[in-house]
């Protein structure tokens, strides 16, 4: 399933809105490529963990 601007992990809500955003798009193209859904709870931390390199 994914992600929007509604409808994303807590572990992105603190992040600031263009950096949140961006995080949901490339979550949303690898889903689109064909990345497994049971892939994203670890994207979504790598996510988290680098989102100062993602703005």
């Amino acid at each position: 399933m994914p992600w929007n601007n509604n409808d994303y992990p807590d572990s992105l809500k603190n992040l600031d809105t263009s950096v949140r955003k961006k995080a949901i798009e490339v979550a949303n193209a690898l889903l689109q490529d064909g990345m497994e859904e049971g892939c994203m709870t670890m994207i979504e931390a790598y996510l988290h963990k680098n989102a100062h390199f993602i703005s």
